[in-house]
């Protein structure tokens, strides 16, 4: 996600700053953090995690260039 996102960043003045973003995500790849996975939300949670997820899918591809 955050390479979307770097992407969209790098057409903006500061290119350097999504480089800057990166290194405390390269930080967080070796420590241990916990992620909400959709398919192992619990039971009363699982729609509006799904749902959401589908909400932002629908975002991001309407954030691409046409």
């Amino acid at each position: 996600m955050y390479a979307f996102y770097a992407g969209i960043a790098c057409a903006r003045p500061l290119p350097w700053l999504p480089g800057l973003g990166a290194l405390p995500r390269a930080a967080l790849t070796v420590m241990p953090v916990r992620f909400v996975y959709p398919n192992l939300a619990p039971p009363p949670w699982r729609v509006p995690v799904v749902a959401g997820a589908l909400v932002w899918t629908v975002l991001l591809v309407l954030l691409l260039p046409a």
